[in-house]
């Protein structure tokens, strides 16, 4: 396998990279990573305000960058010609595309004889609601790709559910974590006093503050945890909706819990891995998939802490049930249940050396199966048996 996938050429094309926020911004430069350290060429294809921004030296990859004024009216008259000229004249052995819109633009260039076409499907551009037309456009996409790779097996049931095709076309393959840069540190001192958290337990939860991610359902759970723990925070780590920002504050403040929930706002890269560090344990409990299909396709974040050595809590709900697995590296909970929310916070804090063997789990769990470098193996593997 690895012989036959040296000293070639792999194209990515991904709207978001680094320093872009998100799954798959990570995914994208995190598999172009290791791809580079096996010998490969890599040719990155994305947005010029984003690239623009890359803090890693530009010799690591080649870039071809979309033009970026008013992307949002013009955007697919910028990806059509460049995703042509990435494709027809860079001719590039391997197409990686980490979205299927993009994965169906890419199909219209590709030769099928020659190149092989890899396409990743995450969570909310697939469980979103879609028209026929749109829904036609991504049977085909599937069918015209060599590899699909779902990030979960929940991704993965959605696909094939919605598209009729063969459960063998769709592999598995989850999303991974960069141990080198989100790792176990001494507690950053100036942002415990920035946060007001001197000798306070902290609960975290880092992601876009939005309904889905269940920040209101911790918030009630706290209404009995400070009963036993009055030392508690809860510490709300990112950029957040405002609508969605003052039911919470409104929230915390009907339930007398105003001291006990802290909001850090949007967070600039570096500084994510010194907040995991923060807390004594994770939770994201997640809402899982609403009628508009917005959905949790896997659950990053709960790699990151699980890397910084700490425990999470997460809902059965949509991916997350790849992320975490019940009793090793954290604990899982009903979606929208406030008492088993309340439970599981109890249980991490009455019980200190159940939350570190947990975050060691959690540590352990990733370096077997989710580094960068496992899941890039992974995909080569999968590339391999697609091309026999």
């Amino acid at each position: 396998m690895e012989n036959n996938n040296k000293l070639k050429h792999f194209l990515i094309i991904s709207e978001d990279f680094p320093p872009a926020p998100g799954g798959i911004s990570q995914w994208a430069y995190g598999v172009a990573n290791e791809l580079k350290k096996k010998g490969n060429r890599v040719t990155i294809l994305s947005r010029k305000n984003i690239l623009d921004q890359f803090l890693i030296s530009s010799h690591e990859f080649d870039f071809i960058k979309f033009p970026t004024w008013q992307w949002k009216n013009l955007r697919l008259i910028y990806i059509y010609p460049f995703v042509f000229y990435s494709i027809v004249i860079q001719k590039p052995d391997f197409i990686i595309t980490t979205t299927w819109d993009l994965g169906k633009i890419a199909t219209l260039f590709c030769s099928s004889d020659k190149q092989k076409l890899i396409t990743v499907y995450h969570g909310l551009e697939v469980t979103k609601r879609m028209t026929n037309h749109r829904l036609y456009s991504l049977v085909k996409t599937i069918k015209k790709s060599d590899l699909n790779i779902a990030v979960s097996k929940f991704t993965k049931e959605h696909l094939v559910r919605i598209s009729k095709v063969e459960e063998e076309r769709i592999s598995v393959i989850n999303n991974g974590v960069d141990l080198a840069k989100f790792k176990p540190l001494l507690p950053n001192k100036n942002l415990i006093e920035k946060y007001g958290l001197q000798n306070k337990r902290v609960v975290l939860t880092l992601s876009r503050v939005v309904e889905r991610k269940g920040h209101d359902i911790v918030i009630e759970a706290l209404v009995n945890v400070i009963k036993e723990y009055p030392d508690v925070i809860y510490l709300i780590a990112g950029a957040y909706h405002t609508d969605f920002y003052n039911r919470l504050t409104r929230l915390a403040k009907t339930l007398n819990l105003e001291k006990y929930v802290v909001f850090t706002g949007k967070l600039s890269p570096e500084i994510i891995p010194e907040i995991y560090n923060l807390c004594e344990f994770y939770i994201m409990v997640s809402k899982g998939s609403d009628k508009n299909g917005d959905s949790e396709g896997f659950g990053i974040t709960y790699l990151e802490a699980n890397a910084c050595k700490k425990a999470v809590i997460g809902s059965k709900a949509d991916g997350i049930i790849d992320a975490v697995e019940d009793g090793k590296n954290g604990l899982l909970v009903q979606p929208n249940n406030v008492v088993e929310t309340e439970k599981a916070i109890l249980k991490l804090l009455g019980n200190k050396d159940l939350a570190i063997q947990l975050g060691e789990n959690g540590l352990q769990r990733i370096k077997m199966n989710f580094t960068w470098g496992k899941i890039t193996d992974l995909i080569l593997l999968n590339i391999d048996k697609k091309s026999k």
